[in-house]
């Protein structure tokens, strides 16, 4: 799909989707394509996000040499006017905001975080990519899924693609995902194709973090030029090879394992110890109790100590004696949203996972190794509390490229078929 040439990004976070894109266009590009997609807008209500998109977008540039200069709005509802939370909205059921929102116009002007003007109109787009909110669909949560309090950004979503009549977008979720609400809130001019995706899936089998990318493609303004299950396939098979292992993503020199030990002292109160390699002394009462619980399991499992197994990760967040969280099956596990202040734990080199190892196994160029592959300019990781925050909202690279390669090369505007990219690409 090269006829496309603005997208959007709602639920930004990071700013990962972009990044992913002009990696995308820069490989493109030096097959002897035209693909250059300028982003336009993208929302993020985060406030400590924006200036890691800002720095991120910057990034882009460096990597496809084109300016990205979007709009930058902060909450997608207030793309809906005051009236629709009038009264008792918050409990009100699905389908009575579903009615209301929907039925409601929606603000051309918005206020931009990026822009000198008090309002900014909000553009339409070709392409889009949204990280949907998680929380109600995760069986880590409640699961009450249509009916959860994140509902009306999905249906302000699906409002202001329905009103601007997007040809092709993503939408990024947990797998359970609930799709007839998707259907449902996008209307009858929409199909949906749901792929799922893993980082195995891209090469990187030490890794856990399921997620599905579901395409949305308007019935009117796009044609099918390609079975997206079949491309992704294809890509499987060049592309899954087990090519890694937890201890893989152990890439954080001594001094950026101490800035985050240092952080991590300051934060709990704890004396910090300059010399020590040992970590141990920064865990509460709990997660000591919960290593030893871990520790113990694996000996009765293993039958060797689990100090000896480089690849062994624990995750000290949970309660190893209601759940086992850890890199047993060769995958460092899945990052939750109690992550952030739990800690992912190596019982052999007694540390736990830092920001930039985080950012790794979201497989982002925070080496100068990965950097070289990518032929992409590093990430920086030094700041200890912005590394937090990328890897925090940040999605994994390498999944979020791939459903958008599958989206832009099997689906192309009604208009103009005849420029899409085929598919004798080489990637290898």
């Amino acid at each position: 799909m090269v006829q496309a040439r603005t997208a959007f990004s709602m639920c930004t976070g990071a700013g990962t989707a972009e990044m992913a894109r002009s990696l995308i266009q820069k490989y493109f590009n030096e097959q002897g394509y035209d693909m250059n997609i300028k982003t336009v807008a993208m929302w993020e209500w985060n406030e400590r996000c924006h200036s890691i998109i800002a720095s991120n977008l910057s990034w882009c540039e460096q990597v496809t040499g084109h300016r990205e200069a979007p709009h930058l709005f902060s909450d997608i509802e207030s793309l809906n006017p005051q009236s629709c939370y009038r009264g008792d909205f918050k409990s009100l059921s699905y389908s009575e905001k579903r009615d209301r929102i929907l039925g409601s116009e929606m603000h051309c002007l918005q206020k931009c975080e990026r822009c000198c003007d008090d309002l900014c109109p909000v553009p339409a787009a070709d392409f889009g990519v949204s990280g949907l909110p998680c929380q109600d669909m995760s069986r880590a949560g409640a699961r009450a899924m249509r009916e959860g309090r994140t509902n009306t950004v999905y249906l302000t979503h699906a409002k202001y693609n329905r009103i601007n009549r997007t040809p092709v977008m993503v939408i990024e979720c947990t797998p359970d995902l609930d799709m007839g609400m998707v259907e449902d809130c996008h209307g009858p001019e929409y199909d949906f194709y749901q792929t799922m995706m893993q980082p195995q899936d891209c090469g990187h089998a030490g890794v856990s973090r399921q997620r599905t990318y579901v395409i949305g493609v308007h019935n009117q303004r796009s044609v099918v030029l390609h079975d997206p299950w079949c491309l992704q396939d294809v890509l499987k098979t060049k592309l899954c090879d087990r090519v890694t292992w937890p201890s893989d993503y152990l890439v954080a020199t001594p001094t950026e394992i101490q800035l985050e030990a240092e952080a991590k002292a300051r934060a709990r109160k704890v004396v910090y110890q300059p010399h020590s390699t040992d970590l141990t002394y920064l865990l509460s009462t709990r997660e000591l109790m919960a290593l030893d619980q871990y520790e113990q399991e694996y000996f009765n499992r293993i039958g060797v100590p689990a100090t000896l197994d480089e690849d062994l990760i624990v995750f000290l967040g949970d309660n190893p004696g209601y759940s086992l969280t850890w890199s047993l099956n060769g995958k460092i596990p899945c990052y939750r949203v109690n992550a952030k202040s739990g800690l992912h734990w190596s019982p052999r080199f007694q540390r736990f996972l830092t920001s930039k190892e985080k950012l790794a196994t979201l497989g982002w160029p925070v080496t100068p190794e990965i950097c070289t592959s990518m032929r992409a300019p590093i990430i920086p990781t030094l700041d200890v509390k912005r590394a937090s925050d990328l890897a925090g909202n940040g999605m994994r690279l390498s999944n979020v490229g791939t459903a958008q390669i599958l989206a832009l090369t099997c689906f192309g505007l009604a208009s103009s078929t005849a420029g899409s990219c085929s598919m004798d690409l080489d990637f290898q």
